[in-house]
């Protein structure tokens, strides 16, 4: 359901159904002070063992979660790190990198999803500390990977009240809402204005309600928001 309220035929207020599911409690530092090398210094013609990026990346954003007291698997923080990083692989299609251009073709390409490409990648990432990136699966070199890492451009990945990792605009801050909004197929971030109304702030990747996990339970227990 969605009401919307106009004024001289301008948007003033918009009621749409949908339901909170965390709260954003800390917001970790952009991305690019923890790059230690660009894309444009990387010579992709050589052997990818040295590691331009990635190892050093993830580990700052690991040491940087320690610090604000959170503790959890090494393996499933880093795996949830580098599915924010790289929203689950949902720019995939848009990669010429692969070989050929991908784009538009559809959420399946090659015989698995976006996701499951990305989630096979970042096991082989997280599973050696000598990753051969020349030989990984779909052809995803490390120029791919920086390819991808470019979702990053103004956003900051945030850690919410569930336990949960987010990758939102870099207007963020602590306290604003994700929700799911029915009819809308990413989540979005909210932030509560005074006399209870909100303001969206934008899209996000939430991990873990990318893909319908939580649509169900969604469904009976919906809220109304104004949106301003």
């Amino acid at each position: 359901m969605q009401t919307l309220r106009t004024i001289n035929g301008k948007w003033e207020e918009l009621t749409v159904a949908g339901r909170i599911i965390d709260t954003v409690v800390h917001t970790l530092s952009p991305f690019s002070v923890y790059q230690s090398t660009q894309s444009l210094d990387v010579d992709f013609r050589r052997s990818s063992a040295y590691l331009p990026w990635e190892a050093t990346t993830l580990d700052a954003f690991l040491n940087e979660l320690a610090d604000l007291g959170i503790i959890g698997s090494r393996e499933g923080l880093t795996k949830a790190l580098l599915r924010s990083l790289f929203m689950d692989g949902v720019q995939w299609a848009a990669l010429t990198a692969l070989g050929q251009s991908l784009y538009r073709e559809g959420p399946i390409i090659r015989g698995a999803t976006h996701h499951e490409k990305m989630d096979k990648v970042i096991s082989i990432l997280t599973g050696s500390p000598n990753v051969d990136y020349e030989h990984l699966p779909h052809e995803c070199t490390l120029k791919s990977l920086h390819e991808l890492s470019k979702i990053q451009y103004w956003r900051r990945v945030v850690y919410c009240r569930q336990g949960n990792l987010a990758l939102a605009p870099d207007r963020v801050e602590r306290g604003d809402k994700i929700a799911i909004l029915h009819g809308a197929r990413v989540p979005f971030l909210l932030r509560y204005q005074a006399g209870g109304k909100l303001t969206m702030i934008g899209q996000c990747y939430y991990d873990g309600a990318m893909y319908g996990e939580i649509s169900d339970a969604l469904d009976s227990r919906a809220d109304m928001f104004t949106l301003v």
